[in-house]
């Protein structure tokens, strides 16, 4: 047993230190060539946008269809003009994508996968707008003829993309991508996924692809565009080595999670009950060191599973059932030994454990 412990060990190790020399090389290249976007569109696009301050204080105009598709078309403008920074811009298009899900309406979407979905869905979606005939905007329902008309939800012509006014809660008036086309948003993108963007597309790369075989800000795009072709192949729904570094950081946590579990007092070489009985401070403070490494490396977990690694379907939700079940365990083991500690803080403070009778049983 010991020996496959350190297999394990050594395994994990060497393949973290080999992840870690691999990815984190600073670079500055894109994840797709900027040669694949034509400047003169570029140029348009910086003299159709307002200054940066305006868009990061105005509000998405959800007002109407026509307003919603209008305000969606000036944030891909923006969204291309910070592309086109370079990576030192990816914090600034995080936020901006944040503000761009609000065209989404997640009433029945549940919390906990509200930030990871409307981070997928918004880029397939970028994706089918690409492939679909442009819009004319006298086509599309203003706010006067909302109002006039009673209209209360709209559809993209020839498609089923609805946008629905929303009848209840704090967004109530507002026209948003309706519940059930956000959910299908997934199969609308697997039926364009293999035609070619329109020419005048605002957003040409392919953003979806960019997303899901992109990472955080800690891997070098440099270097995952060069990983074998074999590693950048789908397994689960992830890049094969997406799978790999989860791996590595599961082996790690289970790992360190052994070697805080041998750092506990072993009780069994105690000679009598009494002793047994009788544990010092020392010793349930090295009880509670399992309890906190789990519930700091299960957010280390979380932040890299959704943020670094972008995992997505059923390997992210494999990965946050884990993690909801590792911090309960945590916090359970962690409130059993800090009332346990609390009732060794009152006997040593009153001095009753060799004093009085009930303290022998």
């Amino acid at each position: 047993m010991k020996s496959f412990f350190r297999i394990i060990t050594l395994f994990s190790l060497t393949i973290f230190l080999i992840l870690i020399t691999y990815f984190f090389l600073p670079n500055n290249t894109p994840v797709i060539d900027t040669h694949n976007i034509k400047q003169n569109m570029i140029k348009e696009n910086k003299q159709s946008t307002t200054t940066e301050a305006i868009y990061r204080l105005r509000p998405v105009d959800t007002s109407s269809p026509r307003a919603l598709i209008s305000s969606l078309e000036d944030e891909l403008h923006y969204l291309m003009i910070l592309y086109q920074e370079g990576r030192q811009s990816f914090p600034k298009i995080r936020r901006h994508v944040k503000r761009m899900v609000q065209i989404f309406n997640f009433s029945e979407t549940p919390p906990a996968l509200v930030p990871q979905k409307g981070r997928e869905h918004l880029w397939q979606l970028i994706d089918i707008i690409g492939r679909l005939p442009k819009l004319e905007k006298q086509n599309i329902p203003n706010a006067k003829q909302v109002f006039e008309q009673k209209i209360d939800t709209w559809t993209i012509p020839h498609t089923e993309l609805t946008l629905q006014r929303v009848e209840e809660g704090q967004r109530k008036g507002e026209f948003l991508i309706s519940p059930h086309t956000f959910k299908r948003i997934p199969e609308f993108y697997e039926k364009l996924i293999d035609l070619p963007k329109r020419s005048d597309a605002i957003v040409p790369l392919e953003s979806y692809l960019m997303y899901r075989n992109g990472a955080g800000t800690s891997f070098s795009p440099h270097i995952i565009n060069k990983l074998p072709e074999f590693l950048r192949q789908d397994f689960l729904g992830q890049a094969i080595w997406r799978l790999l570094i989860l791996l590595a950081i599961l082996g790690l946590m289970f790992v360190l999670a052994g070697i805080f579990f041998n750092l506990r007092p072993n009780d069994e070489e105690n000679d009598t009950p009494i002793e047994k009985s009788d544990l010092d401070l020392g010793d349930t403070l090295r009880r509670l060191a399992l309890p906190i490494y789990l519930l700091i490396m299960v957010q280390f977990l979380d932040y890299m599973s959704i943020k670094e690694l972008r995992l997505t379907g059923i390997v992210l939700a494999s990965c946050q059932i884990f993690i909801k079940l590792m911090t309960l365990i945590g916090i359970a083991y962690l409130l059993h030994l800090f009332f346990f500690l609390m009732a060794e803080v009152v006997i040593k403070v009153l001095n009753t454990r060799n004093a009085s009778f009930d303290s022998q049983l």
